[in-house]
């Protein structure tokens, strides 16, 4: 129909144009009088206006075919009071027909192309949506089509729409902020100075908190709660929790360590599963260091922001002594124990498992280790020399054999990682009840398990300085062997940078311990050092850095070949080295399917948050990720995209 009124309409153009010329040849040719030969033609065009009128208002009454025609008059009342209204379209996607209800509302687009009118349709047509909402004049939309269909089914939602966002913005969210190292900063202080820190620091909080409408209120001396609704909660993460900013330079004044650590929870309307979310989230910001903000939205993965300071370092011989006690109690109690590191072990992993090998050794219980998969390629190069002296120690496992000794009383002990997808044998947590978790890296979610005893402390230097640090706690007199010891020191050597980065004053008292074992720091340097092909690579991958602002650069090894992780590790670490360089990512294939990013900062930059967004993970100064079926390419160009984003918020901040 649309057709055919363009044809009468270009028709009717081409009899005007015949009139204009044939009147001009009249009165140059034939000199007829004017008022004769316009009077003709007047009457002429005056009946073909009328018959084009005419005919333009029978095609749009044809076009406006009433729902009351079709379905009658209550039928077409009842879309009107539903607010609901349709559309067809043909095969080129004009408009054909409107209902009453866009027609009312003046929505004049018969003849027009639907996406040009509503792109976002494009959707609908693509089978990319079910159903798009749009925005027209001032009412709003939910749009549908029948699959494969050439009508569009409108539902005004305008109301819904406001009422639903007002409903949201006053939904109860609750907070809970946690004064970090609050109670070690102020034990032996004095009075006054305990007040100056509690003017400075809690008022603001307090002040902070009262300025924005935010309900808060003391639980002790380093805690407290916040109630408040969402619209006040979204004009926090727009201000980016402005507080933990003024918190940490309130500490940098005072000469102190205290930051926040803060929890939100939302989306539910029960309290006790709010308060059960929120006390979860506080767990999660404080297990990564700190000096953030944890999000929990019911149903959803935890969100974190901030993460500015390094974790500081307040493990107490108390709190070791403790965990020692308890890890005895776990020992004892049970007919054997299982010890599981991570994918791809490294000398902090295997370190670490053979200190806790020797702790349980000493009670005179069942232990093996399970070893699964591939070692990192200088653990297995050192691994080869004393592996007849470690068997003798120690009894190692294959995957086979692991399930025959599972039963109801087996305690297993994960080890540098805490996750289930790190483990190199993930399947076994499924079948063990009574679980250990044993690590420094920072928790990004919740566990997929049950343990029955949590030792995650992310200002340590590694897990093997955790784990050694329990030995002088045990009853029994544990003894570690010189190889033991060297294995133990070298997974320190490096995941401190040989001391640069993440190192206190715990970790040179347990290298200290170490060597008292026999370890031989000229033996761990000589397991690192590098051949001369290894040497090759390093060189060639430190050729390709790319720099950013703030100290940030990025190599990579562009082409397919492949590098084990330590080297991209140490390649990370030494681009440290280099003057105004605060932090690395190195980017390269670490197997045919697999690309690999390692991470490291001096301290100044937090490569966790960078590689967070990335879905990898790790602690401030060092971070990775692996990706699998992907290029080089594709995860440099993601990689460079956060660091933008990240340089972006920082400049806001």
């Amino acid at each position: 129909m649309l057709n055919q009124y363009k044809k009468v309409k270009r028709l009717v153009w081409l009899v005007l144009a015949i009139e204009v010329i044939a009147l001009g040849i009249s009165h140059s040719i034939f000199r007829l009088p004017f008022s004769v030969v316009d009077g003709f033609f007047v009457v002429v065009n005056l009946i073909l206006l009328i018959v084009f009128m005419e005919y333009s208002e029978e095609y749009h009454n044809e076009r406006l075919l009433t729902i009351s025609k079709i379905l009658g008059k209550d039928s077409q009342e009842a879309f009107l009071f539903g607010e609901l209204g349709l559309l067809t379209i043909d095969h080129n996607y004009e408009v054909t027909w409107i209902s009453e209800l866009l027609h009312v509302r003046m929505y004049d687009v018969i003849g027009q192309k639907i996406m040009n009118w509503l792109p976002e349709t494009k959707l609908l047509f693509n089978n990319e949506a079910d159903m798009v909402q749009v925005t027209i004049n001032d009412h709003i939309y939910q749009i549908r089509r029948k699959e494969n269909g050439q009508t569009l089914f409108f539902k005004d939602v305008t109301d819904f729409t406001i009422v639903k966002s007002a409903s949201e913005d006053k939904q109860i969210v609750l907070g809970l902020i946690h004064f970090d190292n609050y109670e070690e900063t102020t034990q032996y202080e004095e009075e006054q100075r305990i007040s100056l820190i509690d003017s400075k620091i809690r008022h603001a909080v307090y002040h902070w908190a009262n300025d924005r409408g935010v309900f808060i209120k003391r639980l002790r001396n380093n805690r407290m709660l916040l109630v408040l609704n969402e619209m006040l909660f979204k004009q926090m993460v727009d201000e980016q929790f402005s507080i933990l900013r003024m918190i940490r330079d309130a500490s940098s004044e005072l000469d102190v360590a205290i930051t926040l650590s803060m929890a939100f929870a939302r989306g539910s309307l029960e309290f006790p599963e709010l308060e059960e979310m929120v006390n979860g989230a506080l767990g999660l910001a404080q297990s990564r260091g700190g000096d953030q903000v944890a999000i929990k939205s019911y149903g959803e993965d935890v969100v974190y922001m901030g993460g500015s300071s390094e974790a500081v370092e307040k493990r107490s011989k108390v709190r070791a002594r403790v965990i020692a006690q308890t890890l005895k109690e776990l020992i004892v109690n049970s007919s054997n124990v299982i010890i599981l590191g991570h994918k791809e072990m490294d000398f902090d992993c295997f370190g670490s498992a053979l200190v806790v090998s020797k702790i349980v050794n000493s009670y005179n219980i069942p232990v093996s280790i399970i070893m699964h998969g591939a070692l990192e390629n200088k653990l297995s190069l050192a691994y080869a020399q004393e592996k007849e002296s470690f068997n003798k120690q120690h009894h190692f496992i294959k995957e086979h054999e692991t399930y025959a000794l599972i039963n109801d009383r087996t305690l297993l002990i994960m080890v540098d990682h805490h996750l289930a997808s790190q483990s190199s044998l993930p399947q076994i947590l499924e079948k063990v009840r009574k679980i250990v978790v044993i690590d420094h890296h920072r928790r990004n979610q919740d566990f997929s398990f049950n343990p029955l005893l949590v030792y995650m402390e992310t200002a340590a230097s590694s897990t093997t300085e955790m784990v050694t640090e329990l030995i002088p706690y045990q009853q029994n007199g544990v003894e570690l062997t010189e190889a033991e010891s060297n294995f133990a020191l070298t997974g320190i050597l490096i995941d401190t940078n040989r001391f640069r980065t993440r190192t206190g004053s715990r970790t040179f008292e347990v290298s200290a311990l170490l060597k008292q074992f026999g370890a031989d720091p000229i033996l761990c340097d000589n397991y690192l050092k590098d051949n001369y092909q290894e040497f090759i690579l390093k060189t060639k991958l430190m050729q390709s850095l790319k720099r950013f602002k703030k100290g940030i650069v990025v190599a990579s090894m562009q082409d397919d070949t492949i590098l084990d992780r330590a080297l991209i590790s140490q390649v990370a670490n030494s681009l440290l080295i280099i003057k105004d360089i605060e932090a690395s990512f190195v980017v390269s294939k670490i197997s045919e399917k697999t690309v690999g990013i390692s991470a490291r900062s001096n301290g100044n930059i937090n490569v966790h948050v960078i590689m967070e967004k990335m879905s990898g993970g790790g602690h401030f100064t060092a971070a990775a990720l692996q990706r699998d079926n992907t290029s080089v390419e594709q995860v440099i160009l993601e990689l460079e995209l956060v660091i933008e984003q990240w340089l972006a918020q920082e400049d806001e901040k």
